[in-house]
């Protein structure tokens, strides 16, 4: 996925283009996306967190968990198809969560399940 960044090439006194000065243009507008991401990541990181924090011995399905972090995080619903995505992506792409196909599956954090109580053999 691409994103279009816009900047404005900065001219010198002379009428040419200054490289440094907008190569230092771009690089303050990259910085402040790059910040806006991280502050993303660390909402959704939280959040999700603190949904695992109340349901710490459930698999919670996928769609479940996405609806419940948006709640945690409020988010504006006009902004709740994208920020889905954000929150699947994270859980999908993240060591701290383990994802279980099938009957009883959905999304455990894998902390919690280091204290699940040995299953019974048969």
């Amino acid at each position: 996925m691409a994103k279009v960044v816009s900047v404005a090439v900065v001219f010198g006194t002379n009428g040419l283009i200054d490289s440094v000065a907008s190569v230092a243009q771009y690089t303050e507008e990259l910085e402040k996306l790059v910040s806006a991401q991280n502050e993303r990541i660390d909402l959704i990181s939280n959040s999700v967190h603190a949904v695992f924090d109340q349901y710490p011995t459930v698999n919670i399905e996928m769609g479940t968990l996405a609806t419940l972090v948006m709640n945690h995080m409020q988010t504006d619903p006009f902004q709740q198809n994208a920020m889905k995505d954000h929150v699947l992506n994270f859980v999908r792409n993240n060591a701290d969560f383990v994802i279980i196909r099938g009957s009883h599956g959905g999304c455990r954090r894998v902390s919690d399940m280091a204290n699940d109580p040995p299953k019974a053999t048969k």
